[in-house]
């Protein structure tokens, strides 16, 4: 019963439920290579929030769009050419012809000039959200869209043309969806090994930003420790040590010279 009631609402409701699962498969990708890649490191909680922004506008927002709507509009498939054996398929020509214009729009328009830009621009702002516009991040996206424009397309059609052929000819009906859903999950994971790495310029993550504000704080408050004691300290003598976190030898030896001259002024005015 609260099965039925659960399917019943996600059919009234297909967008949000596409940008549900775009975000839910593109961060669970990138959660489980991130711990299983062997670096020991912390998790980097940023770079999931980067895939399933990206998964939720990109791959189950706009994409949802683009071929639930806009194509078969466009190129409507038959409604029976899924459900007929595949060498009838073969020579269906209503079919192979909405078949040919998906794998083109998809493979010639939606990749290299939609999806990657999307997700380098929507990387770098989350990257560097305190110090860049977004028309500095657009720029960026578009410049490394161009710069790794071949290494990143020559990737997805050796992924995507032949998994559209195969799952629009030769994949059974009830199988169509979750053939296509393994294959996202598989670029998502080359994504996350291949483009989820923080660029060297970015803003440290949150969880670090926190740990270096209070070392900062830590560190400073050392400093101004250090200092009282120099206030603290009589002139007249000859000899002292200081010892002072924060501050390195240069300044310790300044402080030794300044004390070393005061002392000197002090004695000659003795003297006169």
């Amino acid at each position: 019963m609260v099965f039925s009631r659960l399917l019943t609402s996600l059919k009234s409701r297909p967008f949000a439920f596409a940008v549900g699962c775009g975000m839910a498969k593109d961060s669970t990708c990138d959660f489980l290579i991130q711990s299983t890649d062997g670096s020991n490191k912390p998790h980097d909680w940023r770079r999931t929030g980067v895939f399933a922004v990206f998964g939720a506008t990109f791959v189950g927002g706009w994409q949802y769009v683009l071929f639930n709507v806009m194509l078969p509009r466009f190129s409507p498939m038959p409604t029976n050419f899924f459900s007929l054996p595949i060498s009838k398929r073969l020579c269906h020509a209503s079919g192979l012809k909405a078949i040919a214009v998906l794998t083109v729009v998809e493979n010639a328009i939606n990749q290299p000039f939609l999806h990657f830009p999307s997700l380098y621009f929507i990387k770098h702002k989350m990257e560097h959200f305190g110090t860049s516009t977004w028309e500095e991040s657009l720029k960026n996206a578009l410049e490394t869209t161009k710069d790794k424009f071949v290494p990143d397309n020559t990737a997805s059609l050796a992924l995507w043309i032949p998994a559209t052929i195969v799952n629009g000819l030769f994949v059974p009906l009830h199988f169509r969806v979750p053939f296509i859903t393994l294959c996202g999950c598989a670029w998502t994971s080359f994504l996350s090994l291949d483009k989820g790495v923080p660029a060297v310029d970015s803003e440290p993550a949150p969880s670090v930003a926190i740990k270096m504000r209070k070392r900062t704080a830590e560190e400073i408050a050392s400093i101004e420790h250090g200092l009282d004691l120099i206030d603290n300290v009589d002139p007249t003598r000859d000899r002292f040590k200081l010892r002072l976190r924060g501050i390195d030898d240069n300044d310790r030896q300044a402080d030794r010279s300044d004390v070393t001259d005061s002392n000197k002024t002090t004695n000659t005015k003795k003297c006169l």
